[in-house]
């Protein structure tokens, strides 16, 4: 009885004579092709590519001719798969080839392998330049660790035919016939082998070689004109498809598939309708198709300004489409001129509204009531014998806050005005002046930051005047309390700023992240002890809210738990740096 092969390669081949036998001979050549299944499918060649083929057939045992009526990629595709054996399945076009010793490794691993779908990488080979680039896909992924496919963030594409090895049974099980006598159907294969698998696997073999620059091929302009209508069925189809298994999906799928597949598709329908073939039917021909999915519809990934111009015009001014764009561009630049000039008043603004409070400052506040204050008029006495200490050592003034660590009233926080306090004299009214413009005035920059960051959106901007009355409050309301407006302890105000400033841009998705958090925590404490309680409040609100992400977010308990351990780990690296540097200063 004959053994069931290990991985069946199926060669969709039209018309390609010239390249047919080097293709062929890069997989049949491998030292395991005892246990490998070669199907050439001749998909109507008129060509010498069949005879070719029997030549090979008879050479290589591994190899099996197909011979069919013309029927396109995606027929060759369905007919390789219909007689596919092997455990795995993979394509190779008949324009292409393997490197036989990347081959060799792949197999040698892949004889083990349990996970639903294998990828590896490739090599772009262009013809005209000479030129060949090593391309990998997925580089963030572990090799050879098989993982839920839900898990797998994909950065660019992926699945991609020339990367994709996947499971024959799961394939045919899957059942989907890809479109025949139709280019552009790579998408929708593409599209079964993610919604068929479960679990994935990476391999860093650059076994594919893809060649480039070769005339007629399918994503040439003259190519994507001629062949507008096959584009458009195969959006239609990744449309429907979606739509079909979209309640069944989880959100890492539902977000992939529109983010990396249906939205650049559908895009670049438009892009050829429009600025390519310039045709008002095929611009209205799509519309219509993917009016009947609003969610895809009105994404401004796919339909931009000009595009819901050409809906509203019904498409009559495709034609003149270019110098409607040359006419967008001078519009966008002159906006981009009035963003600057925003940007500009803004910053005017907020340097008006610093001096305008300076200036009140000056001419309001009543110094001696305010140092009537016990707390603040001691805080005031130590930063003038501070700077005494500093004029006549530095040795001697950094001793003195060394040593006023460990006691009820820590200094530290007056280090950094001293240079300012030894530049603007000693005054109380200086002093004051230096902790808001140092420690109030960077806290309301933060602040304000960190409200763009959190409530900015693509589909939703933040205002522009919103910003002043952000910065404004922020700026305004530690100046209200007298304490901190004249306590050099304002200084933890600035470092509260800085870390949820971290946290709002970074997410702390990274280790590194994490890191800066237990620096900053760390400095906190050494200015303030009593911040210890805020630290150890933000350290469990953050790994509350992390878990609570990650169990929205997570689709099985296994990668719950090991996102929930990664963040624990994070956390205690962070707690770790806060504690040495506190210890150690």
């Amino acid at each position: 009885m004959k053994k069931k092969p290990l991985l069946t390669i199926g060669i969709p081949a039209y018309n390609v004579e010239l390249f047919i036998e080097e293709t062929t001979t890069s997989v049949a050549t491998s030292k395991y092709s005892d246990i490998i299944e070669i199907l050439i499918i001749n998909d109507g060649s008129t060509d010498q590519t069949l005879q070719v083929a029997k030549t090979l057939e008879k050479k290589y045992p591994c190899v099996k001719v197909i011979d069919k009526p013309n029927g396109g990629h995606g027929s060759a595709i369905n007919s390789a798969l219909k007689n596919a054996t092997g455990k795995y399945f993979r394509l190779l076009d008949g324009d292409d080839w393997f490197d036989t010793e990347e081959f060799d490794g792949y197999i040698e691993k892949l004889q083990s392998e349990t996970a639903d779908i294998v990828f590896t990488d490739l090599v772009e080979h262009f013809i005209k330049t000479g030129l060949n680039r090593p391309i990998t896909y997925y580089p963030n992924l572990p090799e050879y660790k098989t993982l839920p496919l839900d898990t797998v963030r994909f950065l660019e594409w992926g699945p991609m035919l020339p990367t994709t090895t996947i499971k024959t049974d799961i394939l045919k099980k899957f059942n989907l016939k890809i479109d025949e006598n139709c280019y552009y159907v790579d998408q929708e294969y593409n599209l079964a082998c993610y919604l068929a698998s479960k679990t994935a696997s990476y391999y860093p073999f650059m076994i594919y070689q893809y060649r480039l620059e070769r005339e007629g091929q399918s994503m040439q302009k003259t190519s994507l004109i001629k062949n507008v209508k096959s584009h458009e069925i195969v959006c239609k189809r990744l449309l429907d498809i979606f739509h079909k298994y979209s309640k069944t999906m989880t959100n890492t799928r539902r977000k992939h598939l529109s983010k990396k597949v249906i939205i650049p598709m559908c895009y670049m329908q438009y892009v050829i309708a429009i600025e390519y073939c310039k045709s008002k039917e095929r611009f209205l021909s799509f519309d219509k198709i993917i009016k009947l999915y609003p969610n895809f519809y009105n994404d401004p990934g796919i339909a931009g300004t000009l595009t819901r111009l050409h809906r509203k015009t019904k498409g009559h001014l495709v034609k003149i489409d270019p110098i409607i764009r040359k006419i967008a561009d001078k519009k966008n630049k002159i906006f981009i001129s009035n963003n600057v000039k925003t940007k500009f008043f803004l910053l005017i603004g907020a340097i008006f509204m610093i001096t305008a409070i300076n200036a009140l400052i000056i001419n309001c506040i009543d110094l001696d009531q305010t140092f009537s204050q016990n707390n603040a008029a001691i805080y005031y006495e130590e930063s003038s014998n501070l700077v005494k200490l500093f004029n006549q050592s530095p040795f001697d003034g950094l001793k003195a806050i060394s040593e006023s660590m460990n006691t009820e009233r820590n200094l530290l926080p007056i280090l950094p005005m001293i240079p300012f306090l030894k530049i603007f004299d000693i005054s109380k009214l200086s002093y004051i002046l230096i902790i808001f413009n140092l420690y109030i005035l960077p806290f309301a920059i933060l602040m304000t930051q960190t409200f763009k960051y959190t409530f900015h959106r693509k589909k939703r901007p933040i205002k522009w005047w919103l910003i002043p009355i952000v910065f404004a409050i922020f700026l305004l309301v530690p100046l209200i309390i007298p304490s901190i407006a004249i306590n050099p302890n304002a200084i933890d105000l600035t470092i509260i700023g800085l870390i949820l400033y971290l946290i709002a841009k970074t997410k702390l998705r990274s280790t590194h992240s994490y890191l800066i958090l237990g620096f900053l925590a760390s400095m906190l404490i050494l200015f303030q002890k009593q911040s210890i309680l805020y630290i150890l409040g933000l350290y469990f609100l953050i790994f509350t809210i992390k878990t609570a992400i990650n169990y929205i977010k997570c689709s099985d308990k296994k990668h719950f738990f090991s996102m929930t351990i990664k963040t624990s780990i994070k956390l205690v690296i962070s707690a770790a740096i806060t504690t040495i540097l506190v210890l150690i200063f």
